[in-house]
């Protein structure tokens, strides 16, 4: 399903196609001896100093319901290097739990609403364990479009942090 172009002859009755637009701020955080739940913290309070990397992309997407589960696939391209597929997606009974993944591996990581979550990082040099704390995570999207938006921070172990804003915008 993921692997087939976004054409409308060839979508079942659970999948529509859709416009996706996403814009996303990063910050790397100071570890400086502090855990990602410190740095978390402490962000809650500070307003956002617009030195991050800022990132916005518009581009076709792929919206499928099924067994209760919404998601989004598109896939994201980056100058110099190979698109990668990336879906989005949650239970309906339950929006403030996001699923991630990204690539051909399906590697992926959790972000749920105020709560950390573990998850294994596979890169060229080996695995990593990758810690992500959902610090916001706010959810509008149905069948019929909508918007989600996270705030979460990742750790790559012995790495520092990075904070993320994100936002998806899905129309048909």
């Amino acid at each position: 399903m993921i692997d087939r172009e976004y054409e409308k002859d060839t979508v079942s009755e659970e999948e529509t196609n859709c416009r996706l637009f996403l814009k996303s701020s990063i910050h790397e955080a100071k570890m400086a001896g502090k855990s990602l739940f410190d740095i978390v913290t402490k962000a809650e309070d500070e307003e956002d100093d617009g030195l991050g990397d800022e990132i916005e992309m518009m581009t076709e997407a792929l919206l499928t319901k099924k067994d209760g589960r919404i998601s989004v696939t598109y896939k994201e391209k980056t100058e110099g290097l190979e698109d990668v597929k990336t879906s989005v997606s949650f239970m309906e009974d339950d929006r403030n739990i996001i699923t991630v993944c990204r690539g051909s591996g399906g590697e992926g990581f959790v972000i749920e609403d105020g709560k950390r979550n573990f998850s294994l990082y596979r890169t060229p040099y080996g695995i990593i364990e990758m810690c992500v704390y959902g610090k916001k995570v706010e959810n509008t999207l149905t069948e019929e479009g909508g918007e989600i938006a996270m705030d979460y921070s990742v750790e790559l172990k012995g790495m520092c942090a990075q904070r993320t804003k994100m936002t998806i915008k899905v129309t048909k």
